[in-house]
């Protein structure tokens, strides 16, 4: 795809994220270091809708369906369900970007992209824009990874009306994010000291090239739990089970946000995070070994949970994990011994 460069007037770099955001309580939010989220303006809109435009057409006429871009519409509801008209303003669009620092040094890269991976909202991002200086400065980008954009545009269902995802951003949301890339920076101090810590965040990061519509995004997610928690020796290979049950029982239980059970897996008071470990890595197995065929039958606690909302928990659990880790770097070293 060839897209023609347009010469814009900016001060900083910024990336623009694909989710479809809704900002709740302010018109940006800081998260951290020079960090900003907030609307794109009306040049930038221009620009984005032009290189994300190609993706939409493309992978709507494959699907036969009626295009629309998600970030110009809003829902309308109606006496025999709801709309989708697109916003009459352009300043109404709902394209984001985060303002970053400009990049001099690898860590100040690296903590963006992990904490945009790891933090629990789950940003998507899909382009870099730089200004390169000089004059007149010209406004360049990179192209996303034509899996990740296919699986954003066409996997995550935001071309069946009833079902674009929004996320919300509050001011709580984003000190969690700020608090996070504090973390971030400071673990990328000694980074090198952890290479399996930093191996499991960004093979993390790679899961967004499986589609969520494949089993194996499921083993994607486990693999990343396995490398950061498991002593793999032989003699130990049996226990692998054991192992993440106790440790990420451990791990949740010192988060200062532990995971909450309920909200995902109803029922039985005995639904321990050592449980849903058990069904999680019994589901794993069920794929590896090709017998898998709906997460329904994989077990009882997963009777009425849907798959979508199973990849959620399994994508979190990773998340709360890989956060610890840059919090307590040693103890992950330990445990991982143990």
């Amino acid at each position: 795809m060839i897209v023609k460069l347009i010469q814009l007037q900016m001060a900083k770099d910024f990336i623009f994220v694909g989710d479809v955001i809704d900002f709740t309580d302010s018109d940006s939010y800081d998260l951290g270091f020079k960090h900003t989220l907030r609307r794109a303006n009306r040049e930038e809109i221009e620009y984005i809708s032009q290189i994300v435009k190609p993706y939409l057409i493309q992978t709507e006429l494959t699907r036969g369906t009626h295009y629309f871009n998600v970030y110009e519409l809003y829902k309308k509801e109606k006496e025999n369900g709801c709309s989708y008209p697109k916003f009459r303003s352009i300043d109404d669009y709902r394209y984001s970007v985060i303002d970053v620092p400009k990049w001099t040094e690898r860590n100040h890269y690296y903590s963006t992209e992990w904490v945009m991976n790891i933090c629990d909202f789950g940003f998507t991002k899909l382009f870099e824009f730089n200004n390169w200086g000089e004059l007149p400065p010209v406004f360049s980008y990179s192209l996303p990874s034509p899996i990740l954009a296919h699986n954003l545009f066409n996997d995550n269902d935001i071309y069946k009306i009833d079902k674009i995802k929004v996320k919300e951003m509050n001011e709580s949301i984003a000190l969690d994010i700020k608090s996070l890339h504090s973390n971030m920076v400071n673990f990328l101090k000694v980074v090198d000291k952890y290479p399996m810590i930093s191996r499991a965040i960004h093979n993390f990061g790679k899961h967004k090239e499986i589609s969520i519509r494949s089993p194996f995004k499921i083993i994607s997610l486990i693999s990343c739990l396995e490398l950061l928690l498991v002593d793999g020796s032989r003699d130990r290979l049996k226990a692998i089970k054991q192992q993440l049950q106790r440790k990420i029982n451990l791990l949740n239980n010192r988060s200062q946000n532990p995971i909450d059970i309920t909200k995902y897996f109803k029922g039985s008071d005995t639904n321990t995070i050592e449980t849903i470990i058990t069904v999680i890595y019994n589901c794993r197995n069920e794929i590896a070994h090709g017998t898998f065929t709906q997460i329904q039958d994989t077990h009882d606690v997963l009777k009425n949970i849907d798959y979508s909302s199973f990849i959620d928990f399994v994508t979190l659990l990773t998340k709360r994990m890989l956060q610890q880790a840059i919090i307590e770097p040693d103890l992950i070293v330990d445990l991982k011994k143990c």
